[in-house]
Order: C-alpha cells, then structure tokens, then sequence
C-alpha cells in the first residue's frame, strides 16, 4: 500500500540525494514505538500520533512536512528550512468528496456549510490542537487543487518506481 509515509521518505531520498530502507508498517503506533526503541532512526508520522511521545520526550520532532512551518507546532521547522530541500512539501489534507453526478447546487450548499463551520474559531482551535490547519475553498479551488496534488503524488511514485501492492 502505498502510504503518506512511503511518499515522504521518497520525497526526502530524491530531493537530499540520499538512499533509505523503506519499512512499511501497519500504522503509527508501530512506527513510533520502533523509533523509541532505536529499531528505525526516523519515521514520518502524524504530529497528531506523535504528540504524546513528543510531551514525553520520548521522540524529538525533527521537521514537518508543509512548505513552512505550522500553527500547531511552530517551534518544529519545516524540511523546507534546510537547503537544498527548499521545495519540500507534502502533506496530508482532508476534503469533502460527493459521488459523481451532484448536482452542483447540492455541492455548492455542502461546501458553504463546510466553509461556515470552518470559519468557527471553537473548530479552527481544535483542528489545530489536533495537528490540523483550516484552508476553506471553493468547490473550483478544491478540484485545481486536487489536480495539483494528484500529478506531484504521480510524479513522486514514478520517480520513486512505487508499485502498487
């Protein structure tokens, strides 16, 4: 499967110009408790799944994966600080999906209620606490970005050789 995790390291070996084991796992837990235990040097996770061992000290957080650094974690610096990874950026995002054939007004109605509710201070602080950014968008904004996002997670798979599994 491929994974947000395996696009990152494959990201960070193309762009540092470095060679790394990839190590698939199941989930976060197993990866942070490998770290811990000194089995892997480093893995790409969730800050959300690693906040806890961060508080107890039992991780360090070394970059976030976003082109600068995030509201939630603004001490933590973005692999885009360190030269030559100046382009670094990937990132997990959410989305509201519908099926195809939606009436546009039906998507229209949904996102101005998604936008709404993301306008909500109460909201935008608890996405934060939990590792999150609000980033409201236009049904149009979403779908160009989409496109964006889909052709660099195709270009970094290729680039990588990342078969299916």
């Amino acid at each position: 499967m491929v994974t947000p995790q395996h696009l990152n390291g494959a990201l960070l070996e193309e762009m540092a110009g470095i060679k790394m084991v990839h190590a698939p796992y199941k989930g976060a837990s197993g990866q942070l408790v490998d770290v811990v235990a000194g089995t892997v040097p480093f893995t790409f996770v969730s800050y959300t799944a690693a906040k806890g061992f961060i508080q107890d000290g039992k991780v360090k957080p070394i970059a976030v994966t976003s082109a600068r650094r995030t509201a939630f974690a603004p001490n933590i610096p973005a692999i885009a600080e360190y030269a030559p990874l100046a382009k670094y950026q990937l990132e997990n995002w959410f989305g509201l999906f519908a099926p195809a054939g939606t009436p546009d007004a039906v998507q229209q109605k949904l996102n101005g209620a998604v936008n709404d509710a993301l306008k909500k201070p109460e909201l935008a602080k608890r996405l934060q606490d939990q590792g999150g950014e609000v980033s409201p968008m236009t049904t149009q904004q979403f779908r160009d970005f989409i496109k964006v996002e889909s052709a660099k997670f195709e270009r970094i798979v290729e680039a990588a050789g990342i078969a299916a599994e």
